[in-house]
């Protein structure tokens, strides 16, 4: 564990459990002030893109390069937390000793 507590968030819909998560949710604001700009927007769909092709460091440095006040957009922090699962999940395959040496199926 790596030190911090867990919260269980329970959302209901008119008295209707409609979901459980371990970690804290973030919802959309329906109502954002500001919409993210072009080349936020681009930063973000090249993070998605590097995501998809299995490269979280790449995706990560895509988000860095996003202004600042623009991270806490909810798209932005949406890649966010898929990067950090992507990365908790490598962690996990990782310490599950899964990964095998270079050239392993070559004789």
């Amino acid at each position: 564990m790596d030190g911090r507590r867990r919260q269980v968030k329970v959302v209901k819909r008119n008295g209707v459990v409609i979901m459980v998560a371990e970690e804290p949710i973030v919802f959309p604001c329906s109502n954002c002030r500001r919409r993210l700009g072009l080349k936020h927007a681009l930063r973000v769909r090249a993070a998605e893109y590097w995501l998809a092709l299995g490269n979280a460091e790449e995706a990560a440095r895509e988000v860095e390069k996003i202004q600042w006040s623009r991270r806490k957009h909810p798209d932005v922090r949406q890649i966010q937390n898929k990067i950090e699962a992507h990365t908790q999940y490598v962690k996990t395959v990782i310490r599950d000793d899964c990964i095998l040496e270079p050239y392993w199926d070559f004789e």
